[in-house]
């Protein structure tokens, strides 16, 4: 075969497809205003200076929370292996545990600050709220790595608690919740909802 061969490759109209169908569910401009939006809201967040205000807080509250985290973990020392009687190595090994955590428990406090700052001077505060929320993700997140043994109930934290706790922060929590309550399964006089 040294010759090529071209391949017809007209859609023939007998297919069932109906290209209006198409444009219809997908309406291009609708999607190119939406996407338009999407980038004016952004450009007027990047000029605003409460913007920036709120990301300076965010920064401050961060760096705070590492300098603190690590300040005070040092005095947070491994417990005695094997442990000696009478000197509390259960108490010195959840300390020591304690210190991963730190970081995003400090986060999350400093964040509450900057929550209060952020109100009181630019009388707005989404972003950092925001912010704050995910900290709690975060120290979800690092109490469950900290201090969960079991595997079932680490997956169980990263799987269903963490996704429900990011839902919560963005706000979306209640209309995932009322869109599931609205689906429903009937069998016979049994009602199942999601």
């Amino acid at each position: 075969m040294a010759k090529s061969e071209q391949v017809d490759a007209n859609i023939p109209e007998d297919v069932g497809i109906d290209a209006s169908e198409l444009t219809s569910k997908l309406d291009v401009e609708k999607i190119q205003s939406m996407a338009d939006q999407v980038f004016q809201q952004i450009l007027a967040w990047a000029q605003s200076p409460q913007f920036y205000a709120q990301l300076g807080l965010i920064t401050a509250a961060v760096i705070f929370a590492f300098l603190v985290s690590k300040l005070v973990g040092r005095y947070f020392k491994a417990p005695s292996d094997p442990p000696q009687p009478g000197s509390m190595s259960t108490w010195r090994g959840f300390l020591y545990r304690l210190k991963g955590v730190l970081f995003a428990l400090f986060a999350f406090i400093f964040l509450g600050v900057a929550v209060a700052l952020s109100d009181a001077t630019v009388n707005q505060s989404w972003l950092v709220k925001i912010a704050q929320g995910l900290s709690v993700v975060a120290v979800i997140y690092s109490v469950s790595r900290q201090f969960v043994n079991s595997n079932a109930v680490k997956k169980f934290v990263k799987w269903v608690i963490i996704p429900i706790a990011v839902l919560y922060v963005f706000g979306w929590l209640d209309d995932i919740t009322a869109h599931l309550d609205s689906i429903k399964l009937q069998l016979g006089n049994i009602s199942l909802s999601l």
